[in-house]
């Protein structure tokens, strides 16, 4: 009786491992799906629009934040629109893609007006300035178009417990990084759009390392009629055509803050 009751306790001991580790296979297998089904949604819809912010707070002996609001409209197969705008943030700066039949135009208020470019040329070239908020949706719209690191080439997805963002379940799940880094995204679970990004970067730089910690806020709509003022590309009348005076100075003062956040 006794050599039973040891081997059951082996049995048990050596069991849990093997069911934490099956347990643990099936979250990533399904929040990998959740991405998935994510990014199909996007490919597969016919018109899209969504307005948001993103804050990015650096953390430091002189800590500040960025602020950004952006808006996206898209009607299928050609018509897009993005933009973006800090006017109150490190750069003070606003930018628009946008794309029809004729081709892709951009317009960055501190670079060289409007220029012809495309489509991934243009994603590419805004990523950084705007926060990511360029890439995020858009190489999900146009998966076959806009290249780079989507989140569905990304590894190491687990499931977090869901939670509601603005009122509606959402599914969340997380990659992890070195130095504690991690990405968060918020899928809307009856809709499967994206709702929400958590993300935190350390980066390290001749002058030191600095942290960075971001949360991008969506408000999408999907399979939605869009005017077609929403999808004109209507720069500032106004609008320089070579570089903004006052390009300069602003990036001097965005770069400044980045090395001595």
């Amino acid at each position: 009786m006794i050599r039973f009751v040891t081997a059951c306790a082996l049995c048990t001991a050596f069991s849990m491992p093997m069911v934490y580790a099956a347990e643990q296979t099936a979250a990533a297998t399904d929040a990998a799906s959740v991405v998935k089904q994510m990014a199909q949604t996007y490919s597969a819809c016919k018109s899209y629009r969504d307005s948001g912010t993103s804050v990015t707070k650096f953390l430091g002996d002189t800590p500040h934040e960025n602020k950004i609001q952006f808006k996206t409209a898209f009607r299928r197969p050609t018509d897009f629109r993005f933009e973006y705008n800090s006017e109150n943030g490190i750069m003070g700066d606003r930018m628009i893609i946008h794309r029809d039949q004729t081709g892709t135009r951009t317009w960055w208020s501190i670079g060289a007006g409007e220029q012809a470019t495309t489509l991934d040329m243009a994603i590419a070239g805004a990523t950084g300035v705007s926060d990511g908020t360029a890439f995020n949706v858009p190489t999900m719209l146009f998966p076959e178009e806009v290249g780079g690191w989507s989140f569905t080439s990304r590894e190491g997805w687990t499931a977090l417990p869901d939670a509601e963002e603005n009122g509606r379940p959402c599914c969340r799940v997380t990659r992890k990084e070195e130095k504690g880094d991690y990405e968060t995204i918020w899928i809307d679970k009856s809709t499967f759009l994206l709702m929400r990004i958590d993300e935190r970067r350390t980066i390290d730089g001749k002058r030191g390392t600095f942290v960075t910690e971001q949360t991008t806020l969506y408000r999408p709509e999907i399979n939605v009629d869009i005017p077609d003022a929403d999808l004109q590309f209507n720069p500032p009348a106004d609008a320089p055509k070579g570089p903004a005076p006052s390009s300069q100075p602003r990036l001097l003062r965005f770069f400044k803050a980045l090395l001595h956040g």
